[in-house]
């Protein structure tokens, strides 16, 4: 259940009251209700699931006096206190957890509350049967994605202290770290970028798994669990038995790793921006009014059409020390071109000369390219399955070209 440790807000629900009133065994007042049931009211469940049990919280926006705290094991009578005075069971199978609370005045409610990557279910029945059943969507910052380093506090002592190695070794590895994770069934890879190399991990929340790395100089074992949402730890242990543990907190913009405990006496942090994952292969779908942007560029016809006709993938990697590196399989760029985040490049393709900047955000590109005495200007969005990119001419607002990607 790891996976689904995380933030989920109220989205939607059938006899939302009655499923309110049940849970505080019918002892609410009609106006504590009206305010639950109002539009502006946010419901929020917060879970951080171990091995044995969920630690977590709920919060009521517009009526605070009924968040509250709990602290459960699985298959064990938990007693929770103010505002829901009752016992417990919560038993879990697969990604169901079952809720069997037993009230003061022994009235039952049973809750069946069902976990995917999308959010959570939970259908409420009591003892005449079914009472109604509410859906919490997910709404905890998602970790996986790709991340340029930003800053860092003593990194460079740590590595040189933990992997025994030359400041000047260390100054090269820090030029242009990344990370990038992705996630899939549960099995998360995460691959760093330090330099020229990168090393890739492949792990489940709360399975410990073997590490190598001889360039940093680890070799041991780690494990690497939710500490609740938006936080993880990383605990370490090499073969002579020395451990380290990394805190991260990550935000829509940021990922922080903190190391609180060092592997021999030095600590530091390491904080990452978020930047769209554009790393991999992408298809063109589809695309509408490609030809206008062409043709104000001054590509002719002739050269023009066999581009149309194509549906060519692209791919996008990271090299490290900044720089990505596109490739395509389209006649038009036979050559892979390399480029940084910010900084101006300029290349040949099928005759024609190009100068070109592109800007990163946080969820997309912002790119500039100078062809044939034009400036285009494109913007994508970046999402997990398709990219969405969008094509002007400077100083000719009546031309605009949609092009939509998918990840391959």
């Amino acid at each position: 259940m790891q996976q689904y440790s995380g933030s989920y807000r109220l989205a939607c629900a059938e006899n939302k009251a009655a499923v309110i009133k049940a849970w505080f065994n019918n002892a609410v007042t009609d106006k504590d209700v009206e305010l639950m049931m109002h539009p502006d009211n946010q419901l929020m469940t917060n879970y951080c699931f171990s091995a044995d049990g969920v630690k977590g919280s709920m919060t009521i926006s517009m009526k605070p006096e009924f968040n509250f705290d709990f602290d459960a094991k699985f298959g064990v009578e938990n007693t929770f206190k103010q505002p829901f005075e009752c016992k417990t069971m919560i038993t879990v199978k697969g990604n169901v957890l079952n809720d069997v609370t037993t009230y003061k005045d022994g009235s039952v409610l049973t809750s069946v509350n069902t976990f995917t990557s999308q959010g959570m279910s939970c259908v409420v029945n009591g003892a005449a049967g079914y009472i109604g059943n509410m859906f919490f969507e997910r709404c905890d910052v998602d970790m996986c994605g790709l991340w340029l380093m930003e800053s860092h506090e003593n990194m460079d002592k740590v590595m040189m202290e933990d992997g025994n190695l030359s400041a000047a070794v260390v100054a090269d590895m820090m030029d242009g770290v990344a990370l990038r994770i992705t996630e899939s069934n549960g099995w998360y890879t995460m691959t760093d970028y330090i330099g020229d190399s990168s090393k890739t991990i492949r792990f489940k929340m709360g399975e410990e798994f073997e590490i190598e790395d001889a360039a940093l100089g680890l070799k041991g074992s780690e494990i690497i669990t939710m500490a609740g949402p938006g936080k993880t730890m990383m605990v370490y242990k090499d073969k002579t038995g020395k451990n380290s543990v990394w805190e991260g907190t990550v935000t829509d913009d940021h990922m922080t790793f903190n190391v609180t405990k060092p592997l021999n006496t030095q600590t530091g942090s390491i904080t990452y921006r978020r930047v769209p994952d554009i790393l991999g292969s992408w298809r063109i779908v589809t695309m509408d009014n490609a030809e206008a942007i062409m043709k104000a560029c001054g590509i002719p016809d002739e050269q023009a059409a066999p581009m149309l006709a194509e549906r060519p993938t692209a791919c996008m990697e990271y090299l490290g020390k900044g720089r990505f590196k596109y490739s395509s399989t389209s006649a038009f760029f036979p050559d892979p071109i390399v480029w940084k985040d910010g900084e101006e490049f300029s290349f040949n393709a099928g005759g024609h000369s190009f100068t070109e900047v592109r800007k990163m955000t946080k969820t997309g590109e912002v790119v500039c390219i100078k062809m044939g005495g034009k400036n285009v200007i494109a913007k994508s969005k970046v999402g997990k399955n398709f990219m969405t990119m969008e094509e002007t001419v400077e100083g000719e607002p009546g031309i605009k070209a949609t092009m939509i990607f998918a990840r391959v």
